[in-house]
């Protein structure tokens, strides 16, 4: 008797898509990630005649958007713009996109705050505060709050003698990456001089440590709590500024409430222009004088502070940015088999490092090295123009191209974050001497597919059509199988040799095998496919990816 096998159409590790059919009305979506769901889920729309066209580029949708590394992949809809014909409407591909950075010319100053507040209708706010309670703002979440018309970033380091703030260096780094430029607060609760000097040297320890110059605006919060409220605040206020300028910070400014500031007058140990005042609601003509004003704790409903600046920030927090970058591309180039990487990195540190190494990491494994490459230095002259104060910015770009093979292709097959390094350093092989920027981490999970056609006929149904994915690396089976969705039970399946569809390379150019994509099979009749037709359950084509032989 022969040996028979037990097939499992749903298991962990494969990427699948799926068309579904009832009576000679067929549907096709994709499904991106593990397939061991109870049920497959489908995003369907009705084919009553399709046929394979040759794809071009004008019909492919653009699926990728300006975001900056160090932040962040979002899931989204895209629809694939490979259409049968005019009467056949493209199933919608759920997926969820790589987002990639845009490579045009940096602008450091593209838009203003008033021309934002003007043409958009948000608040007049330039400057936003933040502190432990924000602790995950991506850089590419500040760019656009920078794009938005903020312009200055606060960051509360410490607290009292002994808290200090661990998402702070990130805070700092990720701001000033955007563009921002970066003030630094410590929140005030001491009561004789000798703590107000402990606080002092704790809240310069912290400047230090995330990487704040002489030159950063170094505030002193002194709010309305019961440490505060006493007649000598302003002495050892001053005591708390006299042991900053000894640490080498002699850039001073107060934030308080308005009417904490009219009784203890904290405002005098620095000046008004120097002051940030908060009072929520109408208060602009109260606050005349201050230096900026914080009038809200929720801007845009993000949960943030943001003030007006007066001329306190501007004035005063200067144009201290040491170091910014970006990741205009990170994707897969699907015609040479490569992870292509492009950016810039541009850093006073980076002084007297002549070598530079692009360095791909594994987020979800302690971030493992996967791979490294040394690379030459790119001309970026917009680089240059946007941020002069910075060293090494007209040669700051780098590209490169990393083959889809070993660790790095184990990393993308099981949806791991790979994140970028660009490393300066004055070694040859990078190992010491270095400074280095770390991108945020972006799992590459593209998966598109589209029905050509599927026909259903005496001898059996035909099914065609393609489905391209990048994390079908190392899955090196391809197989398509006919599932009766209403009874929850498999019908048949085949394994396929890809066909070439250069159509599908040409408008999805950064995704895995795109090249490759095609399937054609033929699906005898047989006892289980002819109940089913006659019953009219929904019949549904899966098209799998898999390291298993039997196709499990």
């Amino acid at each position: 008797m022969e040996a028979k096998k037990r097939f499992k159409l749903y298991k962990s590790g494969k990427l699948w898509c799926c068309a579904a059919v009832a009576f000679g009305v067929m549907a096709f979506g994709t499904v991106n990630g593990q397939a061991d769901d109870a049920t497959p889920a489908t995003t369907t729309s009705q084919v009553s005649a399709a046929t394979s066209q040759v794809a071009t580029p004008a019909d492919a949708t653009d699926s990728t958007t300006n975001a900056t590394p160090e932040s962040t992949v979002t899931a989204g809809t895209q629809t694939s713009g490979i259409a049968a014909n005019d009467k056949t409407t493209a199933a919608a591909t759920t997926t969820l996109n790589v987002q990639q950075a845009s490579a045009a010319p940096v602008n450091a100053n593209a838009v203003t705050t008033a021309a934002y507040a003007a043409t958009n209708n948000l608040s007049t706010a330039d400057t936003i505060d933040i502190s432990a309670y924000q602790p995950n703002i991506s850089e590419e979440t500040f760019r656009q709050y920078h794009n938005q018309g903020i312009n200055n970033v606060v960051v509360k380091l410490s607290e009292s003698t002994g808290w200090t703030n661990g998402c702070a260096q990130q805070q700092v780094s990720r701001a000033q990456a955007a563009g921002m430029t970066v003030s630094a607060y410590h929140f005030v609760r001491f009561t004789t001089a000798a703590q107000a000097q402990a606080e002092a040297q704790l809240f310069a320890r912290m400047a230090r440590a995330v990487g704040l110059g002489n030159d950063t605006l170094m505030i002193a919060d002194v709010e309305s709590v019961p440490q505060t409220q006493y007649a000598g605040i302003v002495n050892n206020l001053n005591v708390f500024w006299q042991t900053l300028s000894s640490l080498g910070f002699t850039n001073h400014g107060v934030y308080t409430g308005l009417y904490y500031d009219r009784q203890y007058n904290v405002s005098s140990t620095v000046g008004k222009a120097r002051t940030w005042v908060a009072a929520y609601g109408n208060f602009r003509n109260a606050v005349q004088g201050y230096g900026a004003w914080q009038y809200t704790d929720n801007w845009n409903g993000t949960n943030i502070d943001a003030s007006i600046d007066f001329g306190m920030f501007a004035n005063y927090a200067g144009h201290q940015t040491t170091s910014a970058a970006n990741l205009d591309n990170f994707s897969i180039n699907a015609n040479n088999n490569t992870l292509d990487v492009a950016g810039w990195f541009a850093d006073n540190n980076n002084q007297g490092k002549g070598n530079r190494y692009v360095i791909l990491l594994d987020q979800d494994n302690g971030n493992r090295e996967l791979v490294r490459q040394k690379v030459n230095a790119v001309s970026r002259p917009d680089v240059t123009n946007a941020y002069p104060d910075i060293y090494g910015t007209g040669n700051s770009g780098f590209n490169a191209s990393f083959a889809l093979t070993g660790s790095l292709a184990d990393a993308i097959a099981n949806g791991h974050h790979i994140r970028v390094l660009i490393r300066y350093t004055s070694s040859g092989d990078g190992n010491s001497d270095y400074n280095d920027h770390t991108f945020d981490g972006t799992i590459l999970n593209k998966n598109v597919a589209y029905l050509d056609n599927m026909t259903t006929s005496a001898a059996g149904i035909y099914v065609a059509g393609w489905h391209a994915a990048d994390q079908s690396i190392n899955r090196p089976y391809h197989y398509v199988i006919l599932y009766d969705a209403t009874t929850k039970s498999e019908i048949a399946r085949q394994q396929i040799d890809s066909i070439n569809r250069k159509d599908v390379e040409r408008v999805n150019p950064d995704v895995y095998n795109s090249a490759n994509s095609g399937f054609s099979t033929n699906f005898t009749m047989n006892s289980a496919l002819r109940t089913a037709l006659q019953n009219g359950d929904a019949i549904q084509a899966i098209s799998r990816y898999t390291a298993d032989s039997d196709g499990n």
